[in-house]
């Protein structure tokens, strides 16, 4: 916040090999809710909804949002995760519009959450808020579930797996262990 963005947890700068600045910010999540009358979720697509229509802080050509959940549900993946990955594949609003109401595309849940967002936005002073109008900002918006710390543990076995294939020595286990420990620990 510091920084003059409201979305808080992370913001993460990087600049592309052409020079261009991109950014990604976030929110980290233990639980996640999709509903507009869950408190920590209304305030995260609050903090998201400002932040985008900030042009100081964010770009939408290169800037990005994510949601960073410990154990993404399938059920949230599934749907939330389908909702932005249908505002991703979209080629407009109206396109946007047209896959939400053809039958069978997206599910009534995933289709339900976008009306929660929405709502989330017209209480906070935009009334005639639409699906439309949110578009932009799912398009935006990624959600990650990283189950580190778990018994399950895939997303640390991918990430040191990929350690292990970027290390330039020639003991690449005991080095993408060292680094993950000191990323982690």
């Amino acid at each position: 916040e510091y920084r003059g963005w409201n979305t808080d947890d992370f913001l993460l700068i990087g600049q592309t090999a052409a020079g261009t600045t991109r950014k990604l910010a976030g929110q980290v999540k233990r639980n996640f809710t999709v509903s507009s009358v869950d408190a920590e979720f209304k305030n995260a697509i609050l903090d998201f909804w400002n932040d985008f229509q900030n042009p100081t802080v964010f770009s939408v050509e290169h800037d990005r949002f994510a949601f960073v959940v410990q154990l993404g549900s399938n059920t949230l993946l599934r749907h939330f995760g389908g909702l932005l990955d249908c505002a991703r594949a979209s080629s407009d609003m109206d396109d946007f519009e047209r896959r939400l109401s053809t039958p069978g595309l997206l599910s009534s849940t995933a289709i339900r959450y976008c009306d929660e967002i929405v709502t989330i936005v017209k209480e906070a002073g935009n009334p005639d808020a639409t699906r439309a109008q949110v578009y932009p900002l799912l398009k935006a918006t990624h959600i990650i579930s990283l189950d580190l710390a778990t018994s399950t543990r895939q997303s640390e076995a991918l990430m040191k797996s990929l350690l292990t294939f970027a290390a330039k020595t020639t003991q690449k286990t005991e080095t993408a262990a060292r680094t993950w420990k000191e990323l982690v620990t």
